[in-house]
């Protein structure tokens, strides 16, 4: 019993020495603002969002009034930002896609037309942003572009309403394949629709693809909000677990991998090395991308995002979701997860010794290390209404550890609907672009800084 004791408590002393730093690399990298009064605009976007009801419709076409539903964002501006023209004609062009997910409520909806909009205030004079709206969305969506182009005249704004393309097992792959041709970038900037830019974010990846040797950049990001109570899982997965891991990568080097939140690479490069008929098998498609782009830079940018979830039962499949794309990509980094579970190995202790006062008071001390780790991360990126999801918090370690184990289990992972068995899936339906790789050229440059009247 001694020697067990003696591996228990180490186990935890290792736990314990990871949630500490993992709290260290979070307060190390965060980015001071790049404009004034970012935290107060902040706040202002995130009281719009509190102000949504969390559960109403989404309104018709008749009902829709951009005008009041769009909340104001941080990275907002009375116009974009465009850069020297010296600076400009040396730098290259970016094509950024923004293929839109359906979304169940209004309150979903005014998140995603913020986190476009963090994109849109920030596109050049040469760049552009591609909208994939789903045709029956499409009357929806309009009067906030129509809104969009009065406010910011001079950006490029293209839409593609269409039914929703399912050639692909994965439906963002799909997407962003109807998109390409469109593109008239040098470099593309695949970001999902719920990311929010911070301020000088497309600037930055530009600078930092043209300053390292790299095949792409990527981004972490961060949960600082969420809809309701059930949003919290993913914020504390993405938080506690996603970007301590992942600003750990950075600092270690360049990767074979990418994040869906922002990854900018070359349009040139992705036509010579990638398929469109391979990278739409994939579940992770991120990390595919960066597996075939690599070597990848993670940038020092941080993103971040609003977690949707309304439900308990939509956060849960997220959460194993989660678990199981890391499961699947990377098995040994997934095992050695191990290693900050110690809560595992004193789970077992209280069950062979249950009258034993040392084996309760080793788990509470393990469980409370972790809960508290938890929500100093929290409080460190500034996570709103943390106070009234403290419980969520409290049970957060035990959450950890089963998802960890659910993702060594049988259970298929569901998006929209579709059981994913493995990591990669046979498409349910041939490409409408039969080449292997696109058989488009970008449109010339003269044309590719034109814009809409």
């Amino acid at each position: 019993m001694t020697n067990l004791n003696a591996a228990l408590v180490g186990w935890s002393g290792v736990a314990t020495s990871w949630w500490l730093l993992a709290v260290l690399l979070v307060a190390c990298n965060r980015r001071k603002n790049r404009v004034p009064n970012t935290d107060s605009a902040r706040e202002s976007h995130l009281e719009a969002l509190d102000s949504s009801p969390a559960r109403s419709p989404v309104p018709a076409a008749s009902e829709h009034r951009p005008e009041t539903s769009a909340p104001r964002i941080a990275t907002r501006v009375d116009a974009p930002q465009s850069r020297p023209t010296g600076i400009q004609e040396a730098s290259p062009s970016l094509t950024v896609f923004k293929p839109l997910p359906p979304v169940a409520d209004e309150a979903g909806g005014a998140a995603l037309r913020a986190a476009v909009e963090s994109f849109i205030a920030q596109l050049g004079e040469t760049d552009e942003l591609i909208l994939g709206i789903p045709q029956d969305l499409a009357a929806i969506w309009r009067p906030t572009v129509v809104r969009w182009r009065e406010q910011f005249p001079s950006a490029h704004i293209i839409e593609c309403c269409q039914a929703s393309p399912r050639h692909h097992a994965n439906p963002k792959v799909a997407w962003l394949e109807v998109l390409a041709p469109r593109a008239q970038g040098d470099c593309w900037v695949w970001s999902d629709a719920d990311i929010i830019a911070s301020p000088g974010l497309l600037n930055a990846l530009r600078e930092e693809l043209e300053a390292h040797d790299a095949g792409a950049v990527t981004t972490a990001y961060c949960v600082r909000q969420v809809l309701a109570a059930p949003g919290l899982l993913d914020a504390l997965f993405v938080n506690t677990d996603f970007l301590p891991g992942a600003r750990l990568l950075g600092w270690l080097g360049p990767v074979r991998l990418s994040f869906g939140a922002a990854v900018i690479f070359r349009a040139s490069e992705f036509q010579q090395k990638v398929r469109w008929t391979d990278l739409g098998t994939c579940l992770a498609d991120d990390y595919a991308l960066g597996q075939y782009l690599a070597p990848v830079v993670i940038s020092t940018e941080l993103v971040e995002t609003c977690a949707l979830q309304t439900r308990w039962s939509d956060a849960l499949r997220h959460l194993h979701r989660w678990q199981k794309t890391i499961r699947w990509c990377r098995p040994g980094s997934f095992a050695a997860l191990l290693f900050i579970m110690p809560l595992f190995g004193w789970l077992l202790r209280c069950a062979w010794a249950p009258t034993d006062p040392l084996s309760w008071l080793g788990l509470s001390a393990q469980w409370g290390v972790e809960a508290v780790t938890a929500g100093l991360i929290l409080a460190t990126l500034r996570f709103r209404s943390l106070g009234r999801h403290l419980w969520i918090v409290a049970l957060w370690p035990g959450i950890r550890l089963v998802g960890w184990i659910s993702g060594w289990l049988p259970i298929p992972v569901m998006w929209e609907r579709n059981p994913w068995r493995t990591p990669r899936q046979a498409s349910e339906s041939s490409s409408p672009f039969a080449s292997a790789k696109p058989d488009y050229e970008p449109r010339p440059k003269s044309e590719a800084v034109q814009r809409e009247s």
